[in-house]
């Protein structure tokens, strides 16, 4: 079976690997090299946070899993299981705390004392926070290039192409991962994939010797990592707004906060990304062949970083078998 697939973003990247895993003949076709744009801006929280379905947890924590068993499986795997810290205190940490323990969530609170233990050099820790040991951070552009070559390895090709109009007759499937471009690609065969793109603004810092963070730490107006490589990179929202309207400006105030939370560290600004999240107009994964349209297969949603690993088995299953997981149900590009 020959599979194309648009797209060599973290989850391009992944199927392609996946595919060919189960026999394809595979090409990962994108005009940029393996990381894409929006991967390579990404924060790469690894997470089944709070204020989605119980379908879409139920996916998220199948992919959580997937994450940790890749790694144990590969150390090599950019995945770092560090846990979270949701530190700005609300009500709806209540009911976030109570509904997805209900779930079977591992979340625990920690008290100030715990909190200053954990995170030493955090300035003014609050009373009391939710921590979420299974989350993890991602490097999200070594990940897809890291799929892209165990894909190599396993007999798969890598294609520096731009393709400005789907053919999806120049192979048994045509898998269609190229984020925000899936929309206009889509558009050339006649099917609509409706997403949004809201600018997710990220700030990074010089370099840092030693570990000043040792968890993903997210507060009010501000989430922060430390890298492998010694940078901090910090964010100041998940799903576009004001603070990204003036770049540099946004920039310069999201790094402000991160020096200002982190007083010991003596933060140095590097640089920032601004990346487009592709994101379906009802938030959740656009997952499955459209009805009209033989031979496509779309694979669309924010967040890749979190979902590559279990859509990438679970959609290249139903290409290569016709099997669709129950899994994926919700999510089909029919639903809209």
């Amino acid at each position: 079976m020959k599979v194309n697939v648009i797209g060599a973003g973290i989850i391009g990247a992944a199927l392609a690997w996946r595919l060919t895993k189960a026999g394809a003949d595979v090409t990962l076709i994108d005009p940029h090299p393996p990381g894409g744009v929006a991967s390579a801006a990404s924060f790469g929280w690894i997470n089944a946070a709070h204020g989605n379905p119980r379908n879409y947890f139920d996916l998220r924590m199948a992919s959580m899993t997937a994450w940790h068993r890749l790694k144990k499986q590969d150390a090599t795997v950019p995945f770092h299981p560090d846990g979270t810290l949701y530190m700005h205190y609300d009500t709806d940490h209540d009911r976030h705390f109570a509904e997805h323990s209900a779930w079977g969530y591992d979340l625990r609170w920690m008290e100030r004392d715990e909190i200053a233990k954990a995170e030493p050099n955090l300035a003014n820790p609050p009373e009391r926070c939710l921590y979420a040991p299974y989350e993890g951070q991602l490097h999200v552009d070594a990940a897809a290039r890291y799929f892209a070559e165990q894909l190599i390895a396993a007999g798969g090709v890598v294609v520096r192409q731009h393709v400005q109009n789907l053919d999806t007759g120049a192979a048994d499937h045509t898998v269609l991962a190229a984020g925000t471009a899936s929309v206009d690609l889509a558009r050339t065969i006649g099917v609509s994939v409706p997403l949004t793109s809201p600018p997710g603004l990220l700030v990074y810092s010089k370099p840092i010797k030693s570990r000043i963070i040792f968890h993903t730490l997210l507060s009010e107006g501000l989430h922060i990592q430390q890298r492998p490589d010694g940078r901090l990179v910090a964010g100041a929202d998940f799903g576009g707004g004001s603070i990204n309207d003036d770049v540099q400006a946004g920039a310069a105030e999201i790094f402000t906060r991160m020096a200002r939370s982190l007083p010991n560290a003596a933060l140095e600004y590097d640089t920032y990304s601004l990346g487009l999240r592709p994101t379906p107009i009802d938030g959740l994964p656009i997952i499955g062949q459209p009805r009209d349209a033989p031979g496509l297969y779309v694979a669309v949603m924010h967040s890749g970083a979190t979902l590559a690993p279990v859509v990438a088995e679970l959609a290249a299953q139903e290409i290569m078998t016709g099997h669709r997981d129950t899994l994926l149900e919700p999510f089909g590009p029919d639903r809209f």
